[in-house]
């Protein structure tokens, strides 16, 4: 058995990529610009950040179009920005065994069949075998995993609890020292913020996940995305960030599913 693969259709590596992922023509043309113009809404209103993601240059950035598309499917990436010099290996909670390469132009796939890796490229001529050990020696690539949701949120809430104190006026300080240090939420903001969006589009949207814990979860996603809106090219505003983050960081290492 090998992989799906797709040859390159104009500029449409970022959906050759998916289908190489899904293992069949999932998405087609169409429907991948129809998803790069909700997301532009979606970025815009939710960041106040105007972007065009039909361009792949919105690729980089733990958002963009193919997580976008991906999380419709329950399906969360987690990011590894700079692979040169490390080792890759799938996460114990990996979804369907594949992982995307990507660099300043040009995104593909890694897929694990039957222990087999295959290098699946729409710029090639068909999928590649190929070894784990020469994806860490590519230079100027990033990875995205392919992971599971509930997992996923668990790993990023425990990633918060440790980089946190667990009182408001501890967490303040440690937001105050951030600030005065210019080094705006630090080790906080991934953890912070992927929590909360798998929390906003699972635990809003789909509620059979988180149901339990819904009124709460529609509180801090509020809450967070009014900060958001704020927080946009106001990254120094000690006083926005006191107004909003010691609650929401405290009501989320709290969090019990």
């Amino acid at each position: 058995m090998t992989a799906y693969w797709e040859r390159q259709q104009g500029d449409l590596c970022r959906m050759h990529a998916l289908n190489a992922f899904f293992g069949k023509p999932e998405i087609t043309p169409d429907t991948f610009y129809k998803q790069c113009d909700e997301f532009d809404k979606y970025t815009y209103e939710r960041y106040g950040l105007s972007i065009t993601s039909r361009s792949y240059n919105t690729l980089t950035g733990r958002y963009n179009i193919l997580s976008w598309i991906l999380r419709k499917y329950n399906v969360w990436l987690q990011y590894l920005p700079n692979a040169f010099g490390k080792k890759i290996e799938l996460p114990p909670h990996t979804h369907s065994n594949f992982m995307f390469v990507y660099n300043s132009g040009h995104i593909w796939g890694i897929k694990v069949i039957n222990g087999v890796v295959w290098a699946i490229d729409s710029l090639g001529s068909g999928p590649v075998r190929i070894d784990m050990k020469q994806i860490g020696q590519m230079q100027n690539i990033g990875i995205m995993y392919t992971v599971h949701l509930v997992p996923e949120f668990k790993i990023q809430l425990d990633l918060l609890r440790s980089v946190v104190p667990h009182s408001l006026a501890d967490i303040t300080q440690v937001l105050i020292k951030l600030n005065k240090s210019k080094l705006i939420l630090g080790d906080i903001e991934v953890p912070l913020d992927t929590s909360i969006d798998i929390l906003e589009w699972h635990g809003m949207q789909s509620k059979k996940i988180f149901k339990p814990r819904y009124k709460a979860i529609l509180y801090i996603v509020t809450r967070y995305n009014d900060f958001l809106k704020k927080f946009t090219g106001n990254y120094l505003d000690l006083k926005l960030v006191l107004n909003y983050l010691p609650e929401i960081i405290y009501y989320m290492i709290r969090f019990n599913m």
